[in-house]
């Protein structure tokens, strides 16, 4: 398959995409990110906002938005709590991630859905690409990123270092009840544990396109940098306990 997979023009819906945006105290970003799913080409999708205990006005952001826009609120339980009530919480067959501070470009859905209908069936988990951006949207031209080429994505290589974002991510819904869900003992990398647990069982294939915009600020929890260290340490370890690696 090449690495050029292209949005198609439908004569019958496609499958449907259940986009899941866990919130907690990011109401001043959450509109941006909602509204980047409502402009998405692909015509059949839902946005699901799991809020996960926000003490700020997510809940009053959220009253603005009718379907295919639904709003999820639990008590405080974590990011990857979050993700899992959001797969329950989908009607479709495909979620898709997006954190509550960053973006689809309007292309996403369309692109990822294509490379996905166009895989093997053992393909489970589309990644992409991402251009970051400040916290006032602009975009930060003198960020370090390595852009990544289309191709497969393998358990060796998520082993190494993570390959993409959660933010972006588009998944078989049925993988995650093969594989479990996000790692709810995890406060950070929880992502990276996923998609070992599901490149284990199945495949990855990145698409290597620019789809997404992720925000660069203070509050992102990847700049913890023990937190990550000691996470990732976990994370490998529970591979190698699990016989994965």
């Amino acid at each position: 398959m090449s690495g050029a997979s292209q949005p198609t023009s439908y004569s019958t819906p496609p499958p449907g995409v259940s986009v899941i945006i866990p919130a907690y105290n990011y109401a001043r970003f959450l509109p941006v990110a909602v509204e980047s799913c409502l402009k998405q080409d692909y015509p059949n999708f839902e946005v699901v906002v799991i809020d996960d205990g926000s003490k700020d006005n997510t809940r009053e952001i959220m009253a603005r938005y009718g379907p295919p826009v639904r709003y999820v609120f639990q008590a405080n339980a974590g990011l990857s709590d979050a993700r899992n009530s959001g797969i329950r919480e989908a009607r479709f067959d495909h979620v898709a991630f997006l954190d509550a501070d960053d973006l689809l470009r309007p292309n996403h859905l369309s692109v990822c859905m294509a490379a996905l209908a166009q895989l093997p069936p053992d393909y489970a988990l589309i990644g992409c690409d991402y251009a970051p951006i400040d916290i006032d949207g602009l975009p930060l031209a003198h960020a370090v990123h390595t852009a990544v080429s289309p191709g497969e994505v393998r358990l060796k290589d998520i082993l190494m270092r993570t390959r993409f974002s959660p933010t972006g991510a588009v998944a078989k819904k049925e993988v995650f009840t093969q594989c479990g869900g996000f790692d709810t003992q995890l406060r950070s990398t929880e992502d990276r544990d996923m998609w070992i647990r599901i490149a284990a069982r199945r495949r990855i294939w990145h698409v290597g396109q620019v789809l997404i915009e992720i925000r660069k600020h203070g509050n992102n929890m990847s700049n913890n940098a023990d937190r990550m260290k000691n996470n990732m340490a976990a994370v490998l370890k529970k591979s190698y306990d699990a016989g994965v690696v």
